[in-house]
């Protein structure tokens, strides 16, 4: 038998706070990345022949981690017999390798946001900061050589910038809120502000979404002219990389170099499609207008510079004004354009509050991608710190204006065609649906609908009504019964000088006789009556003939019984002697037939009192026949009220 403790274990670990938890994630995060970079140098040492010490490889993995960062690289490299003196100020950073380090930071980031309350993910970026900028001072002082140096202060502050943002992006997809992420709750934000400050903000939010459209757009335009471009001039690709004669390892090198320049290369080709162009050195420029690029280092994937302007070259402007138009389409569908109903509101010609709300949109989106692609195309541009490679890549300023004006254009056209594009449900008015006549197929087939409910319901109901149908024939039986009995009743009363014994035999033989055709009155009374006859299963005629056996039965022998009194009346009411006269007994016959043309349902409810009449009136003119009495008018009877269906079976329609 296992025994459960008392006392549940206390745990081995002490609880850690959230700041701790940050400094030791950022700390592993850091070495991962590490590791990263020095596999790629490995590789690269290893194709030169593994020249030099292995410290230096150290350090110059600490030095390109820093690199991809945007830390500036001093070189200081003497003159050799194989190369000249290099001295210079290296500022172009590796995006690839940047992005693989925002990766890790994103990865981080998730980890303590699902570790974090709400409000408290400060304090991961508070111990997650601490622990970057002394990891980039140390690497600074650590790495530094005479060769090549990195500044320590500015190792510790320009890394912190990729951390943050790596970090805000993964905590953005745990928390699903910027403002969350924070500490602030959107709803109680929102409560703070009027109806009109809401309208501006919701404007402003959709502003900023279409404007990110619009910015991806940008990026997949210079994506698309990239690879195009590779493609093109694949060729002269493949000749650069035979001229380096690398070998395997050679090659692996400077594919994962390129691989590391390849955003920076889509960034130049979003220049270069935009209009603004890009520079590969000082004096030299590559746009759609004009090729002046000159020498270029011999690597392999600035073999697909173009090498000449052509004609055709400024249809690539239509694809920074597609990417506008998708955003001011996007911002269309969202619905939010309140500064356009306030245009309305304040003006009295429409046309121009549509242009005025147009055209600030147009430049709010234009400003914002601008703004975009400029901090792209800083980010991108650099310096090899050799030579005239002292101005390579994209001109910021210049980039942002270029992408600026064609988004705002195609922000224009956008808004024009959205409306053609996307569907308003709002505006669609539907009609009043008419009353059409319904054809002869449409009524045959409500027709027969009709029919097999009805059908459906009767044979559901057979079952059920199994008795009654039982009850109802036997009270056919009986009514038929109650009229030989007064035709016997009349021809006795004529007869007065017959005996007492001859009156009860003649009553009683003449009953007997009026007891055969009571089933086929009642045949005739149900086939008479206009209905159609209702579909009765096998089982239920089986059980319905046996009631019908037994009334006819009990009626025949309550004629021919002797010494009936009054007294064995099943009625209320009924005196001593109480027969009825002829005039009283049609009437009752009259009214009994007419309540069995009723429907099922009602005869169903008053099959019990029907019977007790019957049986009693039959046994009133059995006494009265051999008293030799003449009949007394019957008392007025109480008003008995009569059992209805809460819901009736609906009449069958008669054609």
């Amino acid at each position: 038998m296992m025994k459960t403790p008392r006392r549940p274990p206390r745990s081995r670990s002490l609880p850690m706070p959230l700041w701790l938890q940050a400094m030791i994630e950022i700390l592993l995060t850091s070495i991962a990345s590490l590791v990263v970079v020095l596999v790629v140098l490995l590789i690269g040492w290893a194709s030169l022949g593994f020249v030099g010490s292995p410290a230096t490889v150290v350090a110059a993995t600490g030095q390109v981690w820093l690199a991809g960062h945007g830390v500036d690289l001093h070189l200081n490299i003497p003159m050799t017999d194989n190369a000249q003196a290099v001295s210079g100020v290296a500022r172009l950073t590796p995006l690839g390798l940047t992005l693989v380090l925002l990766l890790f930071a994103r990865r981080a980031g998730k980890r303590l946001a699902r570790a974090s309350y709400e409000g408290q993910f400060w304090q991961a970026l508070v111990g997650a900061g601490l622990v970057y900028m002394a990891i980039g001072v140390a690497l600074s002082l650590v790495t530094s050589t005479s060769a090549l140096s990195t500044n320590p202060l500015v190792s510790a502050i320009v890394p912190l910038g990729v951390l943050l943002v790596g970090m805000f992006w993964g905590g953005h997809k745990v928390a699903g809120s910027w403002l969350r992420l924070v500490g602030i709750d959107p709803q109680e934000l929102s409560d703070r502000y009027s109806q009109y400050s809401k309208w501006a903000g919701a404007y402003l939010v959709s502003l900023i979404r279409a404007a990110w459209v619009g910015f991806m757009g940008l990026i997949a335009t210079g994506a698309l002219l990239a690879g195009v471009s590779i493609f093109f001039h694949w060729n002269r690709m493949i000749a650069l990389y035979q001229g380096l004669h690398g070998g395997f390892l050679g090659d692996l090198s400077v594919t994962l170099l390129q691989f590391a320049l390849l955003p920076n290369l889509i960034v130049f080709a979003l220049a270069w499609g935009s209009g603004a162009g890009f520079s590969v050195g000082e004096g030299t420029l590559v746009s759609p207008a004009t090729t002046h690029a000159g020498a270029l280092p011999s690597l392999p994937v600035l073999g697909a510079v173009p090498a000449d302007a052509t004609a055709w070259a400024y249809v690539v402007l239509a694809l920074p004004i597609l990417a506008g138009a998708l955003a001011g389409w996007y911002f269309i569908r969202e619905g939010e354009n309140h500064l356009d109903e306030w245009f309305a509101l304040k003006l009295s010609w429409r046309w121009l509050a549509a242009v005025l709300s147009g055209l600030t949109l147009a430049i709010g989106l234009g400003i914002l991608v601008g703004l975009g692609a400029c901090l792209l195309a800083a980010m991108a541009h650099g310096s090899l710190g050799v030579g005239r490679f002292t101005d390579f890549g994209p001109n910021p300023w210049v980039t942002g204006i270029w992408a600026a004006v064609t988004v705002a254009i195609g922000a224009v056209i956008g808004q024009l065609v959205g409306p053609w594009i996307e569907h308003d449900p709002a505006t669609d008015v539907e009609p009043e649906p008419r009353s059409k006549r319904p054809t002869k197929e449409a009524s045959s087939t409500e027709r027969s609908s009709k029919g097999a409910r009805r059908t459906t319901a009767a044979t559901t109901s057979s079952s059920s009504s199994t008795g009654a149908t039982g009850r109802a024939t036997s009270r056919d039986g009986a009514s038929a019964s109650n009229t030989s009995k007064r035709t016997a009743s009349t021809r006795t009363a004529s007869g007065a000088g017959a005996s007492r014994a001859g009156a009860t035999h003649g009553s009683g033989s003449k009953t007997r006789s009026a007891s055969a055709p009571a089933s086929s009155t009642s045949g005739s009374s149900d086939h008479g009556s206009g209905e159609r006859p209702t579909k009765v299963t096998a089982s239920s005629r089986k059980v319905a003939q046996e009631p019908i056996e037994a009334d006819s039965a009990s009626n025949g022998a309550e004629a021919t019984s002797t010494g009936t009194g009054a007294g064995d009346s099943a009625l209320p009411w009924a005196g001593p002697g109480a027969t009825g006269s002829a005039t009283e007994q049609d009437r009752a016959g009259q009214a009994q037939d007419e309540k069995d043309t009723r429907p099922d349902s009602a005869a169903e409810q008053s099959s019990g009192s029907s019977d007790a009449s019957s049986t009693s009136a039959a046994g009133a003119s059995g006494g009265a026949q051999e008293s030799g009495s003449a009949p007394t008018e019957p008392e007025e009877p109480h008003a008995v009220p009569e059992k209805r269906p809460v819901i009736g079976r609906p009449k069958r329609r008669r054609r």
